[in-house]
């Protein structure tokens, strides 16, 4: 005979099938036709099922970005970890990280940012799942490489190249640059490259 499931079991189910769904509809159908009908269909479950687990969709949004940071940066520290080897680091690092960018989680992120400006209660569920996200990402990189962490601009150097990855990712999804992935990537290593010293210069140029 079956165990019965207790009511927290069944919470935590029908939580985690919502999520499964969000992101499920995110990944295939995008965005714009992630409805809570199309969410809900999706898990099997009501409406009234979901606004009990879940204020508003932005907040079920949020959580789900939250476990797409989540899932990613496993990821993305196998790709960092890999700066290790080689000849060339910085560029095994970059093509590393550019195998995770071009995944299906990261579009999806991509279109949460994309929709954020316009949708205020969006943007304020993202603000905190972001953060904690970038902050991770510096953290790793310190780890990683600690010869320049102690440098005054290191966290902006790595927001710097994760910014420009992200702007490169997007427009590769968009299919604008297809065919030249190559140069992009190369173009990519340069900016990591110069990071520390563009950002000395501007630092420079700020100083009274």
């Amino acid at each position: 005979m079956t165990p019965r499931r207790s009511q927290a079991d069944r919470k935590a189910q029908t939580r985690k099938a919502l999520l499964d769904a969000t992101i499920q509809s995110l990944v295939e159908v995008g965005y714009a036709k992630t409805t809570t009908t199309e969410i809900t269909a999706r898990a099997g479950v009501s409406q009234g099922a979901l606004f009990k687990h879940f204020p508003t969709k932005e907040a079920l949004l949020s959580v789900a970005a939250a476990d797409l940071c989540a899932s990613l940066f496993p990821k993305f520290r196998k790709a960092m970890r890999s700066h290790s080897k080689g000849k060339d680091p910085i560029e095994r690092a970059i093509r590393g990280l550019w195998s995770v960018f071009k995944t299906d989680e990261v579009r999806v992120l991509h279109e949460l940012y994309a929709a954020a400006p316009t949708e205020p209660g969006l943007r304020e569920a993202l603000v905190p799942v972001l953060a904690t996200h970038r902050e991770k990402i510096q953290a790793e990189g310190k780890l990683l490489m600690p010869e320049l962490a102690s440098m005054p601009n290191f966290d902006a150097a790595v927001d710097f190249v994760v910014t420009a990855m992200q702007g490169a990712a997007i427009v590769l999804f968009a299919g604008y640059e297809k065919g030249r992935e190559q140069a992009l990537l190369d173009g990519l290593v340069l900016l990591v490259r110069a990071a520390p010293l563009l950002l000395d210069v501007a630092n420079s140029t700020r100083e009274p």
